[in-house]
């Protein structure tokens, strides 16, 4: 990422590092698409033909948005192989996260275990068909006191470990497509101190599914407010992709009769996301909803398709400069905060004195073992 411009959105800035050059037309084309899928409407047969399919099918994927893109296009009688392909796989891989989810929450309610399905699990449900919102895993929060029960519970269903007590969530996997990452909390303290603070005591905003359970669920407001916490996470580091928009519209559009939005608004004002949720829902309604895009919608729309699905070490990297300064960048990477280093040396949570020995411990790791990653991430800075 070169030369850029922090976003003016309607409320004001958002802390980004956004790029001025021009929408690719694959873009354009996904979004077009998705669009009309979530809408339950059929696209205009000359433009798909006008579409490089292959080019939108490339981006689509990269976006979790090809189920949407194949729905559209079945609709209007075009059938490509690849999009079917796809979307058959994103069926079927919904399928069996929501079936091993189900396999869980039973083990976890048989052993009186609170858990509350995040993102995916619940938007999924609210895309006009089934396998068109993907996921690429389950994210699950639980009590964090009954990590190695649950640990246990995962292994005899079939699932190996990845990951465990190294940080906010635990990861595990089963072959062939399924991933878990269980949280311990919904934010670490590494990430912002006000946004941690909010959710430490998650267990406030839960609201019980009922008798012979021990499910929990946000309200619809709540639910609303995490969306936004977690997209803007996701979004001011290395970027997040094009699904915001499309999760954020279709949680608006099924739920928000129902919602208080005056406990909305106060709780983004809380959390600092007032911008970036009416960024978010403006440029979200405008663009599926066919409407006429401003200037700073575009350069959104950019930004957003340059970050892929969880986005790019170059976006992390340009954002980091812009509000540290590339000395303070690079002595952040180098010397990390305690509470960051604690996460990948526990050791420190009890012997907070050798601080400088894990630091030179991670630089020589990262010389010897990762060094492609740190030639990859010198690069992307050099570049800046």
């Amino acid at each position: 990422m070169g030369e850029g411009t922090r976003m003016e959105s309607r409320a004001g800035r958002l802390d980004v590092l956004m790029d001025v050059a021009e929408v690719s037309q694959p873009t354009l084309d996904v979004c077009y698409l998705a669009s009309r899928a979530v809408r339950g409407e059929v696209p205009d047969a000359g433009r798909i033909s006008s579409m490089d399919l292959g080019a939108v099918y490339a981006l689509s994927c990269a976006h979790l948005l090809v189920s949407a893109c194949a729905t559209a296009l079945e609709s209007a009688g075009v059938f490509d192989e690849r999009f079917v392909q796809e979307w058959g796989k994103a069926v079927r891989k919904t399928a069996v996260m929501d079936a091993e989810r189900a396999r869980l929450f039973s083990l976890m309610d048989a052993a009186g275990i609170w858990h509350v399905p995040l993102k995916g699990c619940v938007l999924e449900g609210l895309y006009p068909a089934y396998g068109m919102r993907q996921m690429s895993d389950n994210d699950i929060l639980f009590d964090a006191k009954y990590a190695e029960e649950v640990r246990d519970m995962m292994l005899s269903l079939g699932f190996t470990c990845e990951h465990f007590d190294k940080g906010a969530h635990d990861v595990y996997f089963k072959e062939p497509v399924c991933n878990f990452e269980l949280h311990r909390m919904l934010f670490a303290k590494t990430y912002d101190e006000r946004t941690y603070a909010y959710y430490a005591d998650a267990e406030r905003l839960f609201v019980a599914d009922g008798e012979g359970t021990y499910g929990m669920h946000f309200s619809d407001e709540d639910f609303y407010v995490y969306l936004m916490a977690h997209a803007k996470k996701h979004f001011s580091s290395g970027g997040t992709g094009l699904r915001i928009l499309f999760d954020t519209y279709v949680y608006v559009r099924e739920r928000a009769d129902a919602m208080d939005w005056g406990y909305v608004t106060g709780e983004l004002l809380k959390l600092g996301l007032t911008e970036f949720e009416g960024t978010c829902r403006d440029v979200a309604v405008r663009l599926i909803d066919g409407g006429e895009l401003l200037p700073e919608d575009l350069e959104m729309l950019r930004y957003l398709a340059d970050s892929g699905a969880y986005g790019t070490t170059g976006h992390r990297i340009a954002n980091e400069i812009a509000r540290r300064g590339r000395l303070g960048y690079f002595f952040h990477r180098v010397f990390m905060p305690y509470e960051t280093m604690k996460t990948l040396y526990p050791v420190l949570d009890r012997v907070p004195i050798l601080l400088p020995a894990c630091w030179v411990l991670r630089l020589g790791k990262g010389a010897l073992v990762k060094r492609e990653k740190v030639s990859a991430e010198l690069k992307a800075l050099l570049r800046q």
